[in-house]
């Protein structure tokens, strides 16, 4: 993309939308950031842009910065259907993606990783396989470093891994990654989508760039997005299907990869630190593209055992009074929160609630009821959540985090345990899940010290 000279207007002024405005200064263009927002945060970017000589509007989408330009490179956070991208669009100016934008400055392989949950795990642990074994490799998109600032820091690796969440695939024209892996869909952002349909058809925007000696990793359980879907002759591998020839999959507590003619087992199940049938999913995934990409399977086997997961993931806390209690903030949706329910062993008593995503609780009832013995809920929508549950099991509405730390605590038994998945966002209540998590788990510590909550 050549951009030099060229008036670029960036929407938001997020940190994806803060190195896009870089990255486009640097390669020659007469750059525009425009900001709803007004906060220390975002002033202090804007001080930052001032001394680059990037021009940046607050409070407002004037004419001046959003339709005087020959495209806009759009965030993440701005939603596509209506607002000022829908108004940018009608005079013919064409919207971009962040991680579009990007794409097209960065000469390193681009392995994208998308689905509802099991992203940032995906990527994490692909990371550290590929560090093992000596790789320049970067990891980032959704997961936290916007490829605009991975291409700033090294256009050039042998790898980039990129988590990519279906805002940044909304406006992706030419996006066609050396490897793109789809691990689920459920529904998720309805508060965002008409539909789980118009969802579905944004993660399905990754494979549809893709060429020639490409691949795509797929879950064999993936049936929302069809074949037609899949251009540019790319090559798929089956996740979970040991049927076809080209797969990975796991066979008598092992995993084993399929390709063409050869077979290749990576490792014994017994050995890995993380439970759960999603979390096997996940080291499929990553165990196949590693191999794929050239990693030596006694590598793989020797890193898979030494990754713990993720901060707030199924993160096991304490053991109190022989309840266990763990942190799954993380779990930001209701198939994540089925998903940690599933891998807990006896009794839950659960703490859930938040910024609802419009996705429906009782879809998940059969579990709950198997599982949940309360459930406490918390934030913004607990009253719309309790709704839902109200022929599933026991829900009491809490005001506090830490208070429903406490009645959690007060209605456990011993062989329990206390777990923290939301199933929705934590906006309404935290900067963020990291946030959320942190103090459940600074709550569970006073517990675990026999101080007051």
């Amino acid at each position: 993309m050549k951009i030099r000279g060229n008036r670029i207007s960036v929407l938001g002024l997020g940190v994806s939308g803060y190195y896009a405005a870089v990255l486009a200064k640097e390669h020659g263009a007469d750059v525009f950031v425009s900001e709803l927002a007004v906060n220390e945060t975002i002033l202090n970017r804007k001080q930052s842009l001032d001394g680059k000589g990037i021009k940046v509007e607050l409070s407002k989408h004037s004419p001046e910065y959003c339709f005087n330009c020959d495209f806009a490179v759009a965030s993440p956070g701005i939603p596509v259907n209506g607002g000022i991208i829908a108004e940018i669009e009608k005079t013919g100016i064409r919207v971009i993606s962040e991680i579009e934008f990007a794409n097209h400055f960065c000469s390193s392989k681009i392995i994208a990783i998308t689905g509802t949950n099991g992203k940032s795990t995906t990527c994490e642990l692909l990371k550290m396989i590929f560090d093992s074994a000596g790789m320049d490799v970067d990891a980032g998109g959704n997961l936290g470093k916007p490829l605009s600032q991975m291409v700033i820091e090294k256009e050039d690796r042998e790898y980039m891994i990129v988590e990519v969440s279906s805002f940044q695939l909304e406006r992706t024209f030419d996006f066609n990654p050396f490897v793109a892996a789809i691990l689920n869909l459920e529904p998720d952002h309805l508060d965002r989508y008409e539909n789980e349909k118009e969802y579905y058809s944004a993660k399905a925007r990754l494979f549809g760039m893709q060429k020639t000696g490409h691949r795509i990793f797929r879950s064999i359980d993936e049936k929302k997005i069809g074949k037609s879907i899949i251009k540019g002759g790319a090559k798929c591998l089956r996740v979970g299907d040991g049927s076809t020839k080209d797969s990975i999959f796991e066979k008598n507590g092992r995993i084993h990869l399929l390709s063409g003619e050869k077979r290749e087992t990576v490792i014994r199940l017994s050995a890995l630190k993380l439970k759960g049938k999603h979390n096997i999913e996940n080291i499929m995934f990553a165990s196949g593209i590693s191999l794929l990409c050239g990693v030596d399977g006694s590598l793989v086997e020797a890193v898979l055992p030494k990754f713990a997961g993720l901060r707030h993931r199924n993160e096991f806390v304490a053991e109190i009074a022989g309840v266990d209690y763990i942190d799954d903030s993380k779990a930001t949706n209701v198939a994540a929160l089925k998903s940690s329910l599933e891998s807990v062993s006896g009794g839950v008593i659960l703490i859930a609630g938040g910024l609802w995503k419009k996705d429906n609780f009782a879809e998940i009832g059969k579990t709950i009821k198997e599982k949940v013995k309360k459930c406490f809920l918390m934030g913004k929508d607990a009253q719309v959540i309790k709704g839902q549950l109200k022929d599933v099991c026991p829900a009491e509405n809490v005001k506090t985090l830490p208070r429903a730390v406490k009645k959690a605590a007060e209605a456990a038994s011993e062989g329990d345990t206390v777990l923290l998945s939301p199933g929705c966002a934590s906006f309404d209540m935290f900067s963020g899940y990291a946030e959320r998590g942190e103090k459940f788990c600074e709550e569970v510590m006073k517990l675990k010290k026999g101080g007051a909550l």
